[in-house]
């Protein structure tokens, strides 16, 4: 399978050659800066995941070319040490590449295109419990009595986009007694009481 990468890399770089007449031998450099500087350049417009691509093409090629290099007459021991450590460079490096772009991502998107799904990345929580309040106590505007559930809905923006004009239906399995906000946003109701 490597070798056959080798040939169509070969195949590319002959009729890159002919088509910007450039000699073909400097075409290999072109391979590792134009995917180095174009993954590099990628990090910085913010798509980690294609300049991923770029690491993970770079090593492909290297580790192709380096199985593929035929070495030098009647050195078979000093050969195959060369195309191991070009492997297990090519291999380091794309490591090191793919935990440099991670690290600079932080916790933006991997690529600028999920930015268009932002508005769907509400995340929406139910919990109920069964908590033991003293009868009479008065929890957002509502008596508690024993025979009450306590249901809360938790929704968080895990985004930097605002939302407006947000409907959410919830339908517990149980008739709801009373409905109380506990937080001072106007118009949400995020505690039931059933």
């Amino acid at each position: 399978m490597l070798h056959s990468v080798v040939q169509q890399i070969q195949r590319f770089n002959s009729w890159l050659a002919q088509w910007s007449h450039i000699p073909v031998q400097w075409l290999p450099k072109f391979e590792v800066i134009g995917l180095v500087g174009g993954g590099a350049t990628l990090i910085q417009l913010g798509e980690y995941a294609l300049a991923v691509g770029c690491w993970l093409i770079l090593a492909i090629i290297w580790v192709s070319k380096a199985f593929a290099w035929k070495g030098e007459w009647g050195r078979p021991r000093r050969n195959t040490f060369l195309k191991v450590s070009n492997v297990i460079l090519a291999l380091v490096t794309c490591i090191v590449l793919i935990t440099w772009t991670n690290i600079k991502r932080q916790d933006d998107y991997w690529t600028a295109l999920q930015k268009l799904w932002t508005h769907y990345r509400l995340n929406i929580f139910t919990v109920a419990t069964n908590k033991e309040y003293a009868p009479g106590t008065v929890i957002g505007g509502i008596v508690w009595r024993p025979v009450y559930t306590e249901l809360d809905l938790i929704v968080n923006n895990p985004t930097d986009g605002n939302y407006d004009d947000v409907n959410i239906l919830v339908r517990p399995d149980y008739p709801v007694a009373k409905i109380a906000q506990l937080s001072n946003l106007s118009d949400v109701c995020n505690h039931c009481w059933i």
